[in-house]
């Protein structure tokens, strides 16, 4: 799926600045009791400083801020459930134990309590006042992490219209688009042979993107529509002047990487992998567009 928006959740960790409140609690204790290994000590000590501030909510994503760059599984789990207990409409908590979940019916249902608890602290005022500005506003980011998991997980399930939905009701929230919905949303469109509606995201809503995959995608889009067109062949001169690299990939004279790389480069092969990676399926299953592209490189 899209490399630049399917990234797993734990690859979207969440970067924001303390606010003085918040900071002010860590030095307090909160660093060691996120470094101890023992549960009850840990539990006792994160009670008493719930207790003590006046704003659980802020005390609970603290908490979770460390929780992100926790490698143990057990430990991640064992403090979201204790920033449940501190704050239990926590929805990034919802999101870790997503994030540890054992399969994509468990985090599916973890996602979508996560949507609830963020829905819950924001209020249904704050959605309406503040529809088109989410990500924006720092509270809403738990959230649409939330909704775009769930979002995610629908879609790697098959369950395409009803991830289609939860893309568009992202894009809503946040037309700016920080998370890459959009991405994803042409990837459904084109998995059902949507092409109007991928054509009309990618050149009309988001015409302005540049990116390689919209690149990539409109020729998929352009084929779906009107089949071998003269229109095929600017779209692939644009494509390749964005990245080079993808048409050997899909072709197969380039192999992908046993791993995907992590850190992707624009216009270079790691964008390239990536993107491969995440469409090949699509070029596959139009294999008169693959030999086009094919000869288009012999006569390059």
């Amino acid at each position: 799926m899209g490399y630049f928006a399917f990234m797993t959740p734990q690859k979207c960790r969440p970067h924001t600045k303390l606010s003085t409140t918040a900071a002010s609690l860590v030095p307090l204790g909160l660093v060691a009791v996120c470094a101890s290994t023992d549960c009850r000590t840990r539990a006792e000590a994160l009670e008493q400083l719930a207790r003590e501030s006046d704003d659980p909510a802020e005390l609970a994503q603290i908490l979770l801020y460390y929780t992100w760059d926790e490698p143990s599984p057990t430990k991640r789990i064992d403090m979201a459930r204790q920033a449940l207990r501190i704050y239990p409409d926590s929805a990034d908590a919802w999101n870790i134990l997503a994030e540890e979940s054992s399969s994509p019916e468990e985090a599916m249902e973890y996602y979508r309590k996560g949507m609830e608890a963020g829905k819950k602290h924001l209020g249904r005022k704050f959605f309406r006042e503040n529809k088109g500005l989410f990500w924006g506003i720092l509270k809403t980011r738990p959230f649409m992490r939330a909704k775009f998991g769930y979002a995610h997980t629908l879609h790697k399930s098959g369950r395409h219209r009803e991830a289609i939905r939860e893309y568009k009701e992202l894009l809503e929230l946040n037309p700016n688009d920080n998370q890459g919905a959009r991405y994803l949303l042409v990837l459904a469109y084109l998995e059902l042979k949507e092409y109007g509606a991928a054509d009309k995201l990618m050149n009309q809503t988001y015409a302005d993107d540049i990116s390689a995959e919209f690149n990539y995608n409109r020729l998929l889009t352009e084929y779906g529509m009107r089949g071998i067109t003269p229109a095929l062949k600017r779209l692939f001169r644009q494509a390749v002047h964005y990245n080079p690299h993808i048409p050997d990939f899909l072709t197969g004279k380039k192999r992908l990487p046993r791993k995907m790389p992590e850190r992707i480069v624009v216009g270079d092969t790691t964008e390239a992998a990536a993107y491969a990676g995440d469409h090949l399926h699509l070029w596959r299953e139009r294999p008169e567009l693959l030999a086009w592209v094919d000869d288009r490189l012999q006569s390059r």
